[in-house]
C-alpha cells in the first residue's frame, strides 16, 4: 500500500530502480573478493601469515588469542565478509588452540568477534553495496571505515587482556618465547600479505583502479603468491574445481542438468536428469574423499615433472 500510495501505481519506476542499483559495475566486486579471501584460505597463504605475526603477541596477556585478533584485523583488509574472516582464521587457529589448553570460549569468542572486522575494515562488501546503492564514492566510503575499524580492534585487545588478568586460568603457560628482534624477524614473513593489502586499497584510495579491478588484481596477485609457496596444487586440493563440477550435476543450480533438458527439448524433465546424474556426483564425492585424505594421487605428477 505505501507503494501504491508513493509511486501513484507506477511500479515501473521501482523496478528500474532496483534494476539500476543491482546492475552496478561496483558489485561484480564482491564475487571477486570473496574468490580472494577463498584463495587465501585454501592455499594456506594464511597459515604463513598466522605463524609469522604471533610471535609480535606472544608476550601480551592473552598471548594467540590476541593473535587472533591481530590476523582477524590484516585479513579483513582483504576479505571484505566477517564470515570469511572468520571461517579462514578459525580453520588456521582452532584446532592448535584448543589442542594447547586454551579455554574453548576465548577461542570462539576471539574469532567470532573478531571476524566481525570484516564487513568494517575496508574492503568491505556491505560498504560497496551501500555506495552502490546511495551512489556514493565507495572510497571514501572504505576510508571512513579504517580508524573506526582499528579503534574495534584496539579494544578487543584491551578486553583480552583484562580477561587474561581476571582469569590466569583460561591461558596456558607460554611454551614459545621470543626476543623482540626474533619476533620482529618472523614477522617479516608475512610482507607478502602486506603487500597484497597494500596492492588492493592503495589503488582503490589514489583512484588507479575501481573496486572490481582492486578486486580483480588482489586475486591474481594472491595466486602468484600461492604459487610462489608451491602451496597453489596441493590445497587450492583440485576441491573447489570437484564442488564446482558436482554443483554443475546439483539442483536448483546445476546448469548442466538445464543444458541436457534444453538439447532434449523438454523430452526429459529436470527432476529426472537430476536423478540420472545421481551416480556421478556420488562418485565425484567418493574422488573428492580420495584426494582430501591422499593428496599425493594429485600431487605425484606434477612433483615428479616439476619437482
Amino acid at each position: 500500500m505505501i507503494i501504491q500510495f508513493k509511486l501513484g501505481g507506477n511500479f515501473q519506476v521501482l523496478s528500474t530502480a532496483v534494476w539500476n542499483v543491482f546492475n552496478s559495475f561496483a558489485l561484480t566486486s564482491i564475487p571477486v573478493f570473496i574468490f580472494l579471501g577463498e584463495i587465501l584460505g585454501e592455499t594456506g597463504v594464511a597459515h604463513r601469515v598466522y605463524n609469522a605475526i604471533s610471535p609480535l603477541f606472544s608476550r601480551l596477556p592473552g598471548k594467540l588469542l590476541q593473535t587472533n585478533i591481530g590476523i582477524c584485523t590484516l585479513f579483513s583488509a582483504i576479505s571484505g565478509s566477517s564470515t570469511a574472516t572468520a571461517a579462514v582464521v578459525g580453520s588456521v587457529a582452532y584446532e592448535e588452540m584448543e589442542r594447547r589448553g586454551y579455554y574453548r570460549g576465548g577461542i570462539i569468542g576471539s574469532i567470532a568477534g573478531g571476524g566481525t572486522l570484516g564487513i568494517l575494515i575496508p574492503p568491505s562488501i556491505p560498504l560497496i553495496i551501500y555506495g552502490s546503492w546511495q551512489d556514493v564514492s565507495i572510497g571514501r566510503l572504505f576510508l571512513a571505515g579504517i580508524v573506526p575499524g582499528l579503534l574495534m580492534a584496539f579494544l578487543f585487545m584491551v578486553y583480552v587482556a583484562i580477561r587474561a588478568g581476571i582469569r590466569p586460568a583460561e591461558i596456558p603457560p607460554n611454551t614459545e618465547t621470543y626476543t623482540l628482534g626474533a619476533a620482529l624477524k618472523r614477522s617479516l614473513h608475512a610482507w607478502p600479505f602486506v603487500a597484497l593489502i597494500l596492492t588492493i586499497l592503495g589503488t582503490t584510495f589514489t583512484g588507479i583502479t575501481t573496486p572490481t579491478e582492486s578486486a580483480a588484481l588482489g586475486a591474481a596477485a594472491a595466486i602468484v603468491l600461492a604459487a610462489l609457496y608451491r602451496e597453489l596444487v596441493a590445497n587450492g586440493g583440485f576441491a573447489l574445481v570437484i564442488m564446482i563440477e558436482i554443483g554443475l550435476l546439483t539442483p536448483p543450480v546445476g546448469v548442466n542438468l538445464f543444458m541436457l533438458t534444453a538439447v532434449s527439448k523438454g523430452r526429459a524433465s529436470l527432476g529426472f536428469a537430476a536423478r540420472a546424474s545421481t551416480p556421478y556426483w556420488l562418485i565425484q564425492l567418493v574422488v573428492l574423499t580420495l584426494i582430501t585424505a591422499f593428496p599425493k594421487i594429485a600431487l605425484f605428477l606434477p612433483n615428479l615433472v616439476m619437482p
